[in-house]
């Protein structure tokens, strides 16, 4: 019976996921179209034995007194409920709710759709009244869904992992939302919100101005995230945040937050303005390749850039300007540009990097190949070089036994595989 009810929607049904181009509505269920069944009250149908809730169009919407037998409603459609007074809506077996089918309800206060799958565009924008929304079974939230719900404080989503652009914006209550599964978050999604944190583990975009003035967004878990997009956390109050995953970071992204941390492996792209007015007092950008205008400009505490890679980042003399970084435009104690030993004088002689040679000097203590240690060297602490750099030897076979590092302050590196599948209960290397 559901792969049949989906078939019928997927088929028949302004049905669409992600990307996927938009099916026509079939003729009986024409855009704007009032339909009803033998008794008028009811304004249900069946499409190829579903139960179809109809409304919309100049004949005015249904109100909440002409549904009889819910319960065996499986779509509702287009406008069904549009401006109508109705208080409470439970569907318990709707799977597909169409466009704009609760939209300005402003009496709305109660929702229940326990087996929905898909919320269509705008389907309960304004409905003022509506304080929780709990839809466990969801996988799409449509494009303005709860757009100016502006009573909504909380918002459960298990299942979704699609949210559309607005879906939430000026939902200025909404405080608290899960959505563990959702991988994409999309422009404006929660603009103006009233959310204090966020966990999206599974997100892996996050649009246009997503999170833009959250003035009270102080943490947010984005363990997965590869693509921020342009004032994504613009205004927001995050303090640290660490992107695993992150290649690309947008304009202004997190311009004016209050950010005195974070972890950016794996990025290569920092646009415009992106971190202008944090509180970073140092970064460690390993794979970055471009630098945009201002991207760091006034981050007043910025004393150290690190810079690991073996490719010379793209950017101008305006990246740093009013930061301790760039000497031109500041007249506090200067920081420093740290690179490969290897890298020193090619950025210096760099036309992007010139600006800055003064500041630019090598990685202390930057070892940039491993020793190989011999096999009864396995897991002990070698010294590198003449200077007095230590690190684990890394032998050919096995994984090191956590009793042969005898003096672990002295360590200053770990090699990959160094304790893998080893019986080691605890670790302190406090000069790694």
């Amino acid at each position: 019976l559901v792969n049949n009810i989906m078939a019928v929607i997927e088929q028949s049904v302004n049905f669409k996921f992600g990307y996927g181009p938009e099916e026509a509505l079939p003729s009986q269920i024409t855009e704007g179209q009032v339909l009803f069944a033998t008794d008028t009250k009811k304004q249900m149908i069946d499409v190829d034995g579903v139960r179809v809730v109809m409304g919309g169009g100049d004949s005015g919407s249904a109100a909440a007194t002409d549904i009889t037998n819910p319960e065996t409603c499986l779509i509702i459609s287009e406008s069904a409920f549009y401006e109508s007074d109705i208080t409470s809506a439970s569907f318990p077996n709707a799977i597909y709710i169409g466009k704009s089918a609760f939209a300005y309800c402003s009496d709305l206060s109660e929702i229940s759709f326990d087996n929905a799958l898909y919320i269509e565009d705008s389907v309960f924008e304004h409905c003022t009244s509506l304080a929780s929304a709990g839809l466990p079974t969801v996988k799409h939230v449509g494009n303005f869904a709860f757009n100016y719900c502006s009573s909504l404080s909380s918002a459960s989503f298990e299942n979704a992992s699609y949210i559309g652009r607005d879906a939430f914006f000026k939902c200025i209550s909404l405080a608290s939302i899960s959505l563990p599964n959702a991988s994409y978050i999309g422009s404006y999604a929660f603009k103006g919100c009233s959310l204090a944190s966020i966990d999206l583990p599974n997100a892996s975009y996050i649009g246009l101005q997503a999170f833009y003035n959250c003035i009270s967004l102080a943490s947010i878990s984005l363990p997965n995230a590869s693509y921020i997009g342009s004032y994504a956390f613009h205004g927001c109050s995050l303090a640290s945040i660490s992107l695993p995953n992150a290649s690309y970071i947008g304009n202004s992204a997190f311009q004016g937050c209050s950010l005195a941390s974070i972890s950016l492996p794996n990025v290569s792209y920092i646009g415009n303005s992106a971190f202008q007015g944090c509180s970073l007092a140092s970064i460690s950008l390993p794979n970055v390749s471009y630098i945009g205008n201002y991207a760091f400009q006034e981050c007043f505490s910025l004393m150290s850039v690190y810079i690991c890679g073996t490719v010379i980042p793209i950017t101008n003399g305006t990246a740093f300007s009013a930061t301790p970084i760039l000497n031109s435009t500041y007249t506090g104690s200067f920081g420093s540009i740290f690179v490969r030993p290897s890298m020193v004088e090619a950025f210096k002689a760099n036309s992007y990097w010139s600006l800055y040679s003064n500041r630019i000097t090598a990685i202390p203590g930057y070892i940039e190949e491993l020793p190989v240690a011999s096999a009864a060297d396995e897991g002990k602490i070698l010294q590198v070089d003449a200077s007095g750099e230590w690190v684990i030897g890394e032998a050919a076979g096995g994984s090191y036994d956590p009793s042969n590092v005898a003096d672990p302050d002295h360590c200053i590196l770990i090699p990959k595989y160094a304790f893998s599948r080893s019986t080691i209960t605890s670790a302190s290397f406090k000069n790694v």
